[in-house]
């Protein structure tokens, strides 16, 4: 009916019921509609839209025939699809728990509606860079319940913008983060957000557990604010490169509680034995400022007070304390 490039996401042997129907007046068109409880298929699909090969779960599709394109439409869990092709997919949408658009001007597949969530490393692209990707991907206004990454959750997400086979942009406006993820070809990726909001704890102690580095993509990154709880950590420009065992931190720049940190050489925070080492300058400007906003007595007051040298402590880069470095 239609090439589609496997996308590997199902196997399994299925019956189905399949009714065609062929008019004898012209104008109408030839329409095939196909159903199923699609037991014996097994789905791997992220997002709630997976099933076990033993699970029976309604599906249908219907293919109204045409010239130039023809046109089907697909119904399964949550998500309602349609697609038009005439000897590929040229365009179509895909709604989760709504109503997909009657139809759109875009040689793109529009993702729109709502998903209870997903784990991010399940809807990555793997290695081949996202093979069968034949349109791009148009994000409009799609709502997440929950997105995790590794142990960090984002929680009502909106995302928009576009994913194809030679990048992505995409929007993202969510409790946690506020900005923008691209990633053109093999460069690097970017992380531009206005906004990044990392829940407190319930216990004192390192926001960020070592785990957390192979979870880390290879990025360049802009914070315009960071906050951890209800403590403001500033604005921060670094590049992210995780490594084995180790994460290092280039160029890096920030200004926090009153103090602009610029470093000289890469930081690094190693798992084992869990330290951070950096070496650069720390700007404070007036202590008698600066200390109260690390929680300390105003006891010093100073026109400048700059400290420059090599620096270690434990935990992750965010566990500093600047003022009990070693």
């Amino acid at each position: 009916i239609v090439h589609i490039d496997d996308p590997g996401v199902a196997a399994g042997r299925f019956g189905f019921s399949a009714d065609l129907g062929i008019p004898v007046q012209q104008g109408v068109a030839t329409e095939l509609a196909v159903t199923s409880d699609l037991t014996g298929l097994a789905v791997a699909l992220p997002a709630g839209l997976g099933k076990a090969e033993e699970a029976a779960v309604p599906g249908s599709v219907r293919v109204r025939f045409g010239a130039p394109r023809s046109r089907l439409d697909f119904e399964y869990r949550s998500a309602a699809v349609w697609l038009t092709f005439a000897e590929r997919v040229d365009g179509g949408a895909i709604a989760f728990d709504a109503e997909p658009p009657a139809d759109h001007p875009e040689q793109a597949l529009v993702l729109s509606g709502r998903l209870d969530g997903f784990m991010l490393e399940d809807v990555l692209p793997g290695e081949d860079g996202g093979a069968g990707l034949t349109l791009p991907i148009h994000l409009d206004s799609l709502a997440v319940n929950r997105i995790d990454v590794g142990d960090f959750a984002v929680n009502g997400a909106t995302l928009g913008g576009m994913v194809g086979q030679g990048g992505f942009e995409i929007d993202i406006d969510s409790r946690e983060l506020i900005g923008v993820v691209s990633q053109t070809g093999d460069e690097v990726m970017s992380l531009s957000f206005a906004a990044v909001n990392v829940p407190a704890g319930e216990a004192e102690g390192d926001p960020l557990t070592p785990d957390l580095i192979p979870e880390l993509p290879a990025a360049d990154v802009w914070i315009d604010r960071l906050m951890l709880g209800e403590d403001d950590y500033g604005n921060w420009r670094f590049e992210l490169r995780p490594g084995d065992g180790a994460l290092t931190v280039a160029n890096l720049r920030a200004d926090v509680r009153g103090v602009t940190v610029t470093a000289s050489e890469p930081l690094v925070w190693q798992a084992d034995p869990g330290r951070t080492r950096f070496r650069g300058t720390l700007d404070g400007g007036d202590l008698s400022v600066v200390l109260p906003q690390w929680g300390y007595a105003p006891t010093v007051e100073t026109e400048q007070a700059v400290l420059e040298g090599k620096f270690t402590w434990d935990g992750s880069p965010l566990a500093v304390d600047l003022f009990r470095v070693r």
